[in-house]
């Protein structure tokens, strides 16, 4: 009998967050210290699907920054911003990537500050913006969760998503 259909989820969890913590060990004791471990993930999808007639998209995340990305990786696709500010569009725009900002929220959770950033981001020659949306919680899995309660580090809700959704045609047209 497969283990995995009688486990509750949290020992599935347990389970394989324990595994990966084995196997980040082994490659970190085996690997040079200049290789970082997202040049050996990305080596790993690059040799791995060396044979098949289509690829993954490699996506990095990247901190905010005033610079653009050192020594970029041959393999990455996406440059995955968290927190930036649309200046990382143009300072990253000659690595010829896609730029998505991702993770965004913070003291200011107004739906007034994600459309704003969007906007700016979307404009500036952003292909993917996707904020954190912590109306999605364990208890409202359909985004419901508004108000948010005090304390939540970042906004969001069905108002904000309806609101996004005049983004699409903007961000599509964007680079033509």
């Amino acid at each position: 009998m497969d283990r995995s259909t009688t486990q509750t989820p949290n020992a599935l969890i347990s389970e394989h967050a324990d595994m990966a913590r084995r196997i980040a060990l082994k490659i970190a004791r085996r690997t040079p210290a200049w290789v970082s471990a997202d040049d050996l993930i990305s080596a790993a999808i690059t040799d791995t699907e060396a044979m098949l007639p289509k690829k993954h998209l490699i996506a990095q995340g990247f901190p905010p920054s005033s610079a653009p990305v050192p020594g970029l990786n041959r393999h990455v696709s996406i440059l995955n911003f968290h927190g930036a500010k649309a200046d990382a569009v143009q300072l990253n725009h000659s690595l010829n990537r896609v730029i998505a900002l991702d993770e965004t929220g913070g003291t200011d959770r107004s739906d007034l500050k994600y459309r704003t950033e969007a906007w700016k981001w979307i404009l500036a020659g952003g292909a993917i913006y996707d904020h954190l949306d912590f109306s999605f919680t364990t208890d409202h899995p359909d985004g419901s969760a508004v108000p948010l309660p005090s304390g939540t580090p970042g906004g969001g809700g069905p108002e904000l998503r309806s609101a996004s959704m005049i983004l699409r045609p903007a961000a599509a047209t964007c680079g033509k």
